[in-house]
């Protein structure tokens, strides 16, 4: 929490790569609060900013900043795999993807974003 990450690029999650093993069963096994990314990824990248995944937790994203960034899968962020996801109380803009512009969420069977902003995000 409280970190800002600016100019990443990486294959999976330009600014961050998250992952629990498949053994790992908490409430919120992967958080990411307070957190900023600013132009990171690549148009090749799977989530521009962040990648998550966590076979038997969940996901919290909270009060988090995503701003042009870019990626192939979710040009701010790509969760996958996961038994829950929560985006709540974040800012998405000027992404861009060639799916999923802010988001790309898949393999994730219960998911919900709530009290967030998305702003000139687009997919190729």
């Amino acid at each position: 929490s409280n970190s800002t990450f600016t100019n990443c690029t990486a294959r999976y999650g330009g600014g961050a790569f998250l992952s629990t093993d498949s053994s790992t069963q908490l409430p919120d096994a992967i958080q990411v609060s307070n957190v900023n990314f600013y132009e990171c990824g690549t148009g090749i990248t799977d989530g521009g900013a962040l990648y998550a995944t966590t076979p038997k937790g969940s996901i919290l994203i909270h009060k988090t900043v995503i701003q042009h960034c870019e990626g192939a899968l979710g040009g701010g962020i790509r969760l996958t795999g996961s038994a829950l996801a929560s985006i709540f109380d974040s800012n998405f803009s000027y992404c861009q993807a060639d799916e999923g512009g802010c988001l790309f969420i898949d393999k994730v069977p219960i998911w919900n974003v709530s009290g967030s902003n998305f702003v000139s995000c687009s997919s190729i």
